[in-house]
């Protein structure tokens, strides 16, 4: 198995986002934590990929599906069995929102950082001249897609890859 490699613009932004959040290639363990689209399941946890099982870390019915405290217990297992101390979050969640930074919390606790890229990276989407123009939506979409690649660049450069329930790059 290869993985892919992304268009020169997806590296170019992806080295920029990680040079500003001192991510060295597999120094840091990478997890893609979303809320979940209302119409997935709610209870299903069991993912594999060919067959092997594959650790979830974000099971339980739609409204309580990012249980914070379970969420950072998980994710420190990982981080401990991966002896890492820095974990990137992949998101579509803000990375003020509550959820996040109580679990950032919970896991500085255990001298460990949490590093969510939104800023930054839409920073990084502004210098390299890919950020949406202003007022056509589909501008916006295009822009939180290729910031979706470079996440996804990220997160493939990362030590370890932590997916959830409702991850499209878990499974």
């Amino acid at each position: 198995f290869l993985p892919l490699r992304w268009s020169g613009p997806v590296l170019s932004v992806a080295e920029r986002v990680a040079a500003e959040l001192n991510l060295t290639h597999d120094d840091y363990v990478a997890a893609h934590i979303r809320v979940a689209d209302a119409h997935w399941e709610h209870s299903d946890c069991h993912h594999s990929i060919n067959g092997v099982p594959v650790p979830s870390v974000s099971c339980g019915d739609g409204t309580n599906v990012i249980n914070y405290t379970s969420l950072a217990q998980e994710v420190w297992y990982a981080l401990r069995s991966a002896e890492q101390r820095t974990l990137f979050v992949a998101t579509n969640m803000n990375c003020s929102d509550w959820r996040l930074s109580r679990m950032a919390l919970m896991l500085s606790r255990r001298a460990v950082r949490t590093v969510c890229a939104k800023e930054v990276l839409q920073e990084a989407l502004t210098a390299e001249g890919h950020a949406p123009d202003g007022a056509a939506p589909a501008a916006e979409v295009q822009s939180n897609y290729f910031a979706s690649l470079v996440e996804q660049e990220l997160s493939l450069r990362a030590h370890t890859f932590i997916g959830s329930k409702y991850s499209t790059w878990t499974d």
